[in-house]
């Protein structure tokens, strides 16, 4: 969002459903991710090891109901890996995550 003016970037952050940045200071930011929904979907926990960033929370699929999902994305440029759906039962949500290793 950077460079964009203040009408832009309301009408990109209605349109935002989870947003990940990396802030090594106050000051900087060393890259931001941002991922696109229908505006119901959300991430809920976050975990960071040496090299990676792994992100869980909800989408909603196309039937309505809630899915919950894994990403993991590089710790260096915030580049997604891989994301994995969990179809467990209809209503899927997950809120928090830990990293082994």
């Amino acid at each position: 969002m950077r460079g964009l003016s203040f009408p832009a970037i309301l009408t990109l952050l209605a349109l935002i459903s989870l947003m990940i940045l990396s802030s090594p200071s106050a000051q900087t930011i060393s890259w931001e991710k941002y991922f696109y929904g229908n505006g119901v979907d959300s991430g809920y926990g976050v975990a960071v090891d040496s090299d990676y960033v792994v992100v869980v929370g909800k989408y909603l699929n196309s039937t309505g109901y809630a899915k919950a999902f894994v990403a993991k994305l590089s710790k260096a440029d915030g580049s997604l890996l891989w994301i994995k759906a969990l179809k467990i039962h209809d209503n899927d949500e997950a809120y928090d995550v830990t990293v082994d290793g």
